[in-house]
């Protein structure tokens, strides 16, 4: 149909602006490990059920690491190395900032304390609850992404809004 109308040139500039990009490579091993990091993410689910077989700070270690080793080696092959640790150093910081703003003042969550069993605390909240932000937000920054079929690079247009929005409300979701 486009051949009467588009030139050869124009034809095919079409073909590869409607074409979707090329994921990135894997490197060969990062299959495997994701699906390592899945089974421990699984069988710290199921530790969770049965309290007191297992020191509660290694399943809560074991919620945490995994999701946040899928975010730095997921997001140094999409981002690159220098993007997965922006990303990371944001959500630790951000993260670390609310959590302690909101302990100590009751806003925007609420009062509310943690307790020792998650280990050691950066002011009043406990280290490894950043990992848990990093592991989250990467994991809902990339549902984001697909549910609004965003494939490019960067974000542009109402993408700059909507997919931090979306991946806000997942976050949200996830933690009720």
């Amino acid at each position: 149909m486009l051949a009467g109308i588009l030139t050869v040139n124009e034809q095919a500039a079409a073909k590869r602006a409607l074409a979707m990009p090329e994921p990135p490579a894997l490197w060969p091993g990062a299959v495997p490990v994701f699906w390592a990091l899945l089974a421990v993410y699984a069988v710290a689910r199921v530790l969770s059920v049965f309290p007191g077989r297992v020191p509660m700070l290694v399943v809560i270690a074991l919620h945490v690491l995994p999701p946040g080793i899928f975010a730095i080696i997921h997001g140094s092959i999409v981002y690159r190395l220098r993007g997965a640790v922006v990303f990371a150093l944001l959500c630790l910081l951000v993260g670390n900032i609310f959590e302690n703003l909101g302990v100590s003042t009751g806003f925007p969550f609420g009062h509310y304390y943690f307790t020792s069993v998650m280990g050691p605390k950066l002011f009043h909240v406990p280290v490894l609850l950043g990992g848990a932000y990093l592991g989250m937000g990467y994991i809902s920054w990339t549902i984001a992404l697909l549910i609004s079929g965003e494939t490019r690079s960067h974000l542009a247009g109402s993408s700059v809004f909507a997919v931090p929005l979306v991946a806000c409300c997942i976050i949200v979701a996830r933690d009720f």
